[in-house]
């Protein structure tokens, strides 16, 4: 099998290219991004503050120690291996020399990864928080993995240590405790071979006391056999392929690269062909780890030991002359490498993580042994770790190895976001406006949950976070409500579950808000109305002084009757009931005329009456 290695991949570093958008206004800018070394924090167990650390993204498991276990039960979780989204973890159990129930744990289980480590299930609410708890009595408190098997209570499979997977997705488990040492089972948990014995000093397959195993880019199962310091080959079905004996350089000092002492663990880069052994602290010896490779078409004699005719040998290239110290009375108990870029991961046996490259240069320390037992992060003890594809590493995590041990859970680690870059800030009324480039997502990082931003008006002594109502991943945002003429400066971070990034950071200077004198808005001028000839007033006709008398109806008397002309209680004349002020059907006009008409009438009437009774 041929695994393709991006050389671009590097423990957060970035494979897409990133376009950085700039405003047009750059006030005072320092985007560089801060040097410092990335911290535990102590405010937010299991999390890191600054780039190119680890922090922790979710666990599994709970501490039981029952005769046997159930599914998430683990007593002493040892050995993991992951493949795809399907995690073994093989459980050791109490070994024979320690006190307390021996029958507990010993089982295989098999998961699958169902939910997004470092995006469900999550602890981090926004402003650069995080709730943390510490699931002493909770299984799979984030929700992330399915349990698929669980192979216990078998009393001649005991004491699982290393376990490993191969192309195919079968599963091989070292079982130090009971004979035949190697389980073979398949994806199912289908058991398919078994092999391995102490044997004789004569026989070239032996081993003593197993622990770690490994598989390379051909299938071939690699052992390491603590008893006689001796690194095992064997093909997928248990014949032997081949044998490196680290104690047989006479030519070479005891402490020499490649002389085995009691090798624990191993790991091999299925690109580079590295063979990573790992030592443990004994006779005096402290623990190493060792960088062995194997020409398989050497054509060497062939020998029952060596069938094959393989040449072992040391890479110098690798530490000091092909090895490094693991550091004064420390043991490397297991060991993994990145596949995506070469890195090596070894667990300490003073506890936590440790990440070097191919040449043995050290990276960072992943965990903490710090803290309270159950605080997430913590590991205080480790006996496996594994590397996912996306760069995830899961560690197998104890309290002890003693019968007291109260914690058995798996952890999650993932890198913090990378430094942020491309902070600009672009000065307005009383207010700054910041834009930056989104913080993309490199091998092993958990994903980007939120943008924190700070201010500092004092050159940076102190710093006040700006805070937001919830997380966001927008890359621009406008603080208010700034003092105007006071140089403010900014940093920006990107936090994930894991931490947070390196700070980019710019500075710039809040307008003055100057309130301009309104002008008033002109407005049309009323129109002066055209002068119109004024209407004629109507000239009053002339009236009759005297009362207008009453034209009475006729009455047959004996001699006239005068009408009566009195003025009305209003002083004026009376008018008729038509409100016309004249005789019915005629005009207003002709009133006058008309009432002077008969009163001479009615005075000729009565003259000539009187003349003729005269007569």
């Amino acid at each position: 099998m041929t695994v393709l290695r991006n050389p671009n991949v590097r423990h957060g570093a970035l494979i897409a290219a990133t376009t950085l958008a700039v405003a047009a206004v750059i006030v005072v800018p320092d985007s560089r991004p801060a040097v410092a070394a990335a911290v535990h924090s102590t405010e937010y167990p299991g999390r890191t503050i600054g780039s190119g650390g680890y922090g922790y993204i979710g666990q599994f498991g709970v501490n039981n120690a029952v005769s046997t276990p159930a599914p998430f039960d683990f007593y002493f979780p040892y050995g993991i291996s992951v493949a795809g989204d399907k995690i073994y973890v093989a459980d050791s159990g109490l070994a024979p020399r320690e006190v307390g129930s021996q029958d507990a744990g010993h089982s295989l289980q098999a998961f699958t990864l169902t939910g997004k480590p470092g995006l469900d299930g999550i602890a981090y609410t926004t402003n650069g928080e995080w709730t943390v708890k510490t699931h002493q009595t909770e299984p799979n408190p984030q929700d992330l993995v399915r349990s698929d098997l669980i192979l216990a209570g078998d009393p001649e499979v005991r004491g699982h240590r290393g376990v490993a997977t191969d192309a195919d997705g079968n599963v091989y488990v070292v079982t130090s405790n009971s004979a035949p040492f190697i389980k073979k089972y398949s994806p199912a948990g289908v058991e398919l071979a078994r092999w391995g014995a102490p044997g004789v000093s004569s026989d070239p397959a032996r081993m003593t006391w197993p622990v770690g195993i490994a598989v390379d880019a051909d299938g071939d199962i690699y052992v390491t056999a603590e008893g006689y310091a001796a690194v095992v080959v064997f093909d997928s079905s248990g014949n032997l392929r081949g044998r490196y004996l680290g104690a047989v350089t006479p030519d070479q000092p005891i402490t020499a690269p490649g002389r085995l002492n009691s090798p624990q663990s191993i790991a091999i880069d299925r690109t580079g062909g590295g063979i990573y052994v790992g030592d443990i602290y004994a006779g005096g010896r402290q623990g190493k780890i060792h960088k062995l490779r194997v020409n398989k078409a050497a054509g060497l004699p062939a020998t029952p030991e060596n069938p094959n005719g393989w040449a072992w040998s040391v890479d110098t290239s690798f530490g000091t002359g092909g090895a490094v110290n693991a550091g004064p009375f420390s043991s490397v108990m297991s060991l993994q490498v990145d596949q995506a870029n070469g890195d090596v991961l070894s667990v300490l046996g003073s506890g936590g993580i440790a990440r070097r490259t191919s040449a043995g240069a050290n990276i960072t320390t992943i965990g903490s042994v710090s803290g309270n037992v159950h605080d997430e992060g913590r590991t205080g003890t480790v006996r496996g770790m594994a590397v996912d594809a996306r760069g995830f590493v899961y560690a197998t995590t104890q309290q002890n190895t003693s019968a007291s041990n109260t914690r058995s859970i798996v952890q999650i680690f993932a890198l913090t976001p990378s430094p942020l870059t491309g902070l600009t800030a672009t000065p307005g009324p009383e207010s700054v406006t910041l834009n930056w480039a989104a913080s993309a997502v490199g091998h092993g990082q958990a994903d980007v949950l939120d943008y924190v931003v700070e201010r500092s008006t004092d050159g940076g002594a102190t710093w006040v976070t700006m805070p937001q109502e919830a997380r966001s991943t927008a890359t621009t945002r406008v603080i208010t409500g700034l003092a105007p003429g006071t140089e403010t400066q900014f940093r920006v971070r990107a936090f994930s579950e894991a931490g947070s990034g390196d700070p980019a950071t710019a500075a710039a200077v809040p307008e003055v808000v100057i309130e301009p004198t309104p002008t008033p808005t002109p407005t049309e001028p009323t129109p002066t109305p055209t002068p119109t000839d004024p209407s004629p007033t109507p000239t009053p006709s002339p009236t009759d002084p005297t009362p207008t008398p009453t034209d009475p109806t006729p009455t047959e008397t004996a001699g006239p009757v005068l009408p009566s002309a009195g003025p009305t209680s209003s002083g004026t004349p009376s008018t008729d009931p038509g409100g016309h002020g004249g005789l019915p059907g005629t005009g207003s006009a002709g009133v006058p005329l008309l009432a002077g008409a008969a009163m001479l009438l009615l005075i000729a009437g009565v003259w000539i009456r009187t003349r003729r009774r005269d007569a």
